[in-house]
């Protein structure tokens, strides 16, 4: 009996996360509407989220649910962390902003932004994937990389077109360019007549890119370390949770 209670305790919570995916519930209105006390209802969450059927967010201290595989809720999760940054960095820059995650050799688009700019640069589609080191966003990834782990990459890839394109001394050339400025700069291969910058931040549980894309006109090299420096800093309140809201009216 005492068992059967436990699991419709926990069918409870978890239907009340499962019903606000989007916006996410947290612990006080969770034992609210599930009529728990606040002991049982801590055990229990910390029951699902170690068998990944939950996840709080470090940011919003909100519960959400997770779903089947374990790629999609890796995913999940980092489009969770990086949300706030995200919509502040397109507000603050004006321009498109693309979270991209590392999949093996390739970096999928988890989710993109677009700033108030009018003329706007959708170079890239949320479930995208490419190729490392063909945009900015993978080839800041990429960069990050020993020299061993690239050659690898390089020839396990060499027969896709995108790269073949490039040629590998230009390739090297782009990865030794980005080493030295701290951020990834591709120009017009994706879209013609526009530019992204990416940057990436490798921690534990993800490895991704925040890129900014822009028509040409909008990315001039005296833009670019301004652009760096509003990515550093939307990234920078990660280290504290509980900062990262209102960020957008701190960069500005």
């Amino acid at each position: 009996m005492a068992a059967a209670q436990s699991v419709t305790r926990a069918l409870k919570l978890l239907k009340i996360i499962m019903a606000r995916a989007d916006s996410g519930v947290r612990f006080s209105e969770l034992v609210k509407l599930s009529e728990l006390d606040k002991s049982t209802a801590h055990r229990i969450l910390e029951a699902l989220e170690r068998e990944s059927l939950i996840y709080k967010s470090e940011g919003t201290a909100a519960y959400y649910p997770l779903v089947a595989s374990h790629l999609e809720n890796k995913n999940k999760k980092i489009k969770i962390v990086f949300a706030e940054v995200i919509r502040a960095l397109a507000e603050v820059t004006g321009d498109t902003v693309l979270l991209m995650s590392r999949d093996g050799d390739y970096a999928e688009c988890l989710e993109r932004q677009s700033g108030d700019y009018p003329v706007k640069a959708l170079t890239t589609e949320i479930g995208q994937r490419r190729l490392l080191g063909i945009g900015s966003g993978g080839l800041s990834i990429l960069a990050k990389l020993d020299d061993d782990e690239i050659r690898g990459f390089v020839q396990r890839n060499l027969h896709e077109p995108a790269l073949a394109a490039i040629g590998e001394e230009s390739f090297w050339e782009e990865i030794r360019a980005c080493r030295k400025l701290g951020y990834a700069l591709v120009g017009d291969r994706i879209t013609s007549g526009t530019r992204s910058i990416g940057v990436n931040f490798m921690r534990q549980g993800y490895d991704v890119s925040l890129c900014v894309v822009a028509v040409n006109s909008r990315m001039d090299e005296n833009r670019l370390p301004w652009l760096q420096e509003k990515i550093l800093l939307t990234v920078k309140p990660l280290e504290e949770p509980l900062q990262v809201k209102g960020l957008a009216a701190a960069l500005n």
